[in-house]
């Protein structure tokens, strides 16, 4: 695959999944350590501990839109640009990357359907997998209820992720490879999160790593992610978060039906 076949997706990727972004990919830190070996909490242990560690469901439900604005450099390509996103309940979202010397990363989910515009692929409709990957990262309480979005879920082991331990969940998808999900033992936090990107260029890996949570109107985000993938790194930097504005369906509507991309 391309370099920039990879570069785009790889940023379609970052955009689905920032909506909720090294040279070589391998586990960083320790072996997982199997069940067998320690006593692992149960996946609803751990994922309590995540809500209350991120404020909590109360908290959460208080909230009813997002939007936020930030950076996006690709530092191995000389590469940034800014990022703008808006997000509500029924899995509404909508993402622009704009880069330089690139152009404009849009994607969107109006609920039911999900759409890409960008300067390699032009407008489509997302359908197969990458639909179904983009339902799966959509939902606006999706922190709040992991459970749901999969098949299954288990606890598989723990793991060193950037020197502290952090519990394993490999989440099983219908229609894609199964995502693991690292959760900070101390923290609570979800750290790092393993993932297949569909695409029209193909299927990658990616390891998302998340950091810098902070407080917002009573819940914890995650102010920095970076994508990893085997040519280069996708930093994601937020300067600001809003909850509760007031934004309107028709923001997250195709381009078809809105006759324009969001400017």
């Amino acid at each position: 695959m391309s370099t920039k076949t990879l570069l785009f997706s790889a940023l379609v990727f970052a955009l689905a999944f920032s909506a909720f972004g090294q040279k070589t990919i391998s586990p960083p830190g320790n072996q997982t350590v199997a069940q067998a070996s320690v006593k692992l909490p149960t996946v609803a242990q751990v994922l309590e501990n995540y809500s209350i560690a991120i404020g909590g469901r109360e908290a959460a439900m208080r909230i009813t839109s997002r939007t936020y604005k930030g950076k996006a450099i690709i530092a191995q390509a000389n590469i940034a640009g800014t990022i703008e996103s808006f997000a509500k309940p029924d899995a509404m979202t909508l993402t622009v990357m704009k880069l330089s010397g690139l152009g404009d990363f849009v994607q969107g989910f109006d609920g039911k359907t999900a759409w890409a515009s960008d300067p390699i692929q032009g407008d489509r409709i997302l359908a197969g997998e990458e639909l179904a990957r983009q339902k799966s990262l959509a939902g606006f309480y999706r922190d709040q209820d992991l459970a749901s979005a999969y098949s299954k879920l288990e606890v598989t082991g723990i793991e060193a992720v950037d020197g502290s331990d952090a519990y394993v969940l490999k989440g099983t998808l219908p229609s894609s490879d199964p995502d693991i999900l690292y959760f900070d033992k101390k923290t609570g936090f979800l750290v790092r999160s393993d993932m297949t990107a569909p695409s029209p260029a193909g299927r990658v890996k990616t390891i998302t790593m998340l950091s810098d949570y902070r407080q917002v109107d009573g819940i914890k985000l995650p102010f920095r992610t970076v994508t990893k993938l085997p040519q280069f790194d996708i930093v994601i930097s937020l300067d600001e978060v809003k909850h509760n504005a007031d934004i309107q369906n028709s923001v997250f509507a195709p381009p078809a039906a809105k006759g324009a991309l969001v400017k």
